[in-house]
């Protein structure tokens, strides 16, 4: 009897301390996985909430296949969401692939913007210190620009030197249009900068952009000079001012220093003027917030209740504690590995993503066929030596390097349990980068696993008889892809007579 309650005794404590660890709704997954049933191999399949078709075509498809046929492996699929949905509509966000409000309004309607307005300040004294030579910038509603502009410390009689101010398009890498400053064509004065017209462009919502100042001659102090606090205006957030990459030299471009986000202290070199183009759609926007708030808080709670219902029939999606939005990929997959890593007995781990065919097939008759690593093995197609993108979509500002570790695609890759389990024991310690592609690339250059280059991880659409994965697939393309491999052995082609 007493060891008995002792036992008791001993696993009520161990209990509150566990479940202290998890939030409810990951031990519900957690007792749903049967934690005692061992698994050679858990898929961990990347989705997004409102996914529904996408994660169906696969239980259509390989996944269903999985559940269904008897294999030498044991195979466990999980699909990883996040928890809770952005509650800003998409329209009010300052991206699409982040959960911040652009806090739009139409207070600069009807008006002229200049981005930059000079401020009097005591601290306009000092040592002179490189000035920033680009404003980057994110439109969040279409504008027009009308003028670009130089920097003059004196005025138009205190430019004797000729600068050229570029707008660039950082998503397409190319300039869009340019205006020379010279000795003997200084523009318009306004304030400390000289303004000249271009061709009016339109810029749509999402565009991202620079303004940079090139000096044409081989004298820059022009390029700096006492610190002299600044205020950047928005039009009402109708852009977004975005930060610089941390350790670009302003004045040389050689990434040699830190320079930190725009604040009043920095006084760019360049400048712009622009209007709000069709300012009627914006004064409608702001008129009609509530009721699109609304709309958008009624379809996250029809996604909530679908998915509900969709996880009480299949029980194959893991929620995690984050928001469901591009950025915290990274978040969501450092978050699955400690679930993984406390919940699951497995021996491998596949990533990959609902847009993904796998030959699971294939993959497996490499696991037990081929003589493989059991621990501190990291299996996929890797890229080496890949530049780090400073602008768009995968924009990387944290990580201080010209070029990643090599990283395997994010169509499927396979790493061992053990760096599953070092994942999870240094999550505390490891920050989420851009990309989970990346960010494991960079997290594993500590542990130095075993590189398995395999080029049958295709990283895009392509099709090759003998793949393993390819990306990028709408949900007919991977019913297709389906059908072929099922009826011939070549998710390429099928000719049946």
């Amino acid at each position: 009897m007493m060891s008995f309650l002792s036992f008791s005794a001993f696993a009520a404590i161990l209990a509150i301390i566990v479940f202290r660890s998890f939030p409810l709704h990951m031990w519900e997954e957690y007792f749903q996985t049967k934690r005692s049933d061992p698994f050679d191999i858990v898929i961990g399949v990347l989705s997004a909430r409102h996914h529904f078709e996408q994660r169906q075509s696969l239980r259509n498809t390989w996944v269903g296949y999985i559940q269904e046929q008897s294999f030498p492996l044991s195979v466990l699929v999980k699909f990883i969401i996040g928890d809770k949905e952005c509650p800003i509509p998409a329209e009010y966000r300052t991206s699409p692939y982040a959960c911040t409000p652009s806090n739009l309004t139409a207070d600069a309607i009807s008006e002229e913007v200049i981005a930059v307005l000079s401020r009097d300040s005591p601290q306009d004294q000092g040592t002179d210190i490189p000035f920033p030579s680009r404003i980057s910038f994110r439109v969040q509603h279409p504008i027009i620009i009308h003028r670009l502009g130089v920097f003059c410390k004196d005025g138009s009689n205190g430019l004797n030197t000729s600068v050229s101010v570029t707008l660039y398009d950082n998503f397409n890498e190319e300039d869009v249009v340019q205006v020379d400053f010279l000795p003997d064509s200084k523009g318009v004065q306004v304030g400390d900068y000289l303004f000249k017209p271009i061709e009016s462009f339109v810029l749509p919502k999402d565009f991202e952009g620079s303004i940079i100042a090139t000096s044409l001659s081989v004298d820059v102090r022009w390029m700096s000079g006492p610190q002299k606090p600044v205020v950047m205006e928005t039009g009402g957030n109708v852009i977004t001012f975005l930060q610089q990459r941390k350790w670009t030299d302003v004045a040389t471009q050689n990434d040699v220093h830190h320079s930190p986000e725009y604040s009043l202290i920095n006084h760019p070199l360049c400048n712009f003027i622009f209007t709000i183009h069709e300012p009627e759609e914006l004064a409608t926007l702001e008129e009609q917030k509530r009721e699109n708030y609304k709309e958008w808080s009624d379809k996250i709670k029809a996604t909530e209740t679908h998915l509900e219902e969709e996880n009480k029939q299949y029980e194959d999606i893991i929620r995690v504690e984050t928001l469901d939005v591009y950025d915290n990929i990274p978040v969501k997959m450092l978050l699955f590995h400690k679930w993984l890593s406390n919940s699951v007995k497995f021996r491998y781990f596949i990533k990959t993503d609902d847009d993904c065919f796998l030959n699971i097939h294939h993959i497996i008759k490499v696991l037990t066929e081929e003589t493989f690593p059991e621990s501190e093995v990291w299996w996929g197609n890797f890229r080496y030596n890949w530049a780090v993108p400073h602008h768009g979509k995968w924009a990387e500002l944290d990580y201080p390097s010209e070029s990643f570790p090599a990283f395997a695609c994010g169509s499927g890759n396979v790493i061992s349990e053990d760096i599953v389990h070092w994942i999870d024991s240094n999550s505390k310690y490891l920050h989420p980068y851009q990309g989970e592609d990346v960010s494991m690339a960079i997290w594993l250059a500590a542990v130095f696993p075993t590189y398995i280059d395999d080029k049958r991880w295709i990283c895009d659409e392509e099709c090759h008889p003998d793949m393993l994965a390819s990306a990028e697939h709408s949900v007919q393309e991977i019913t297709e892809l389906w059908k072929n491999w099922t009826n011939c052995g070549n998710p390429c082609e099928c000719k049946l007579h």
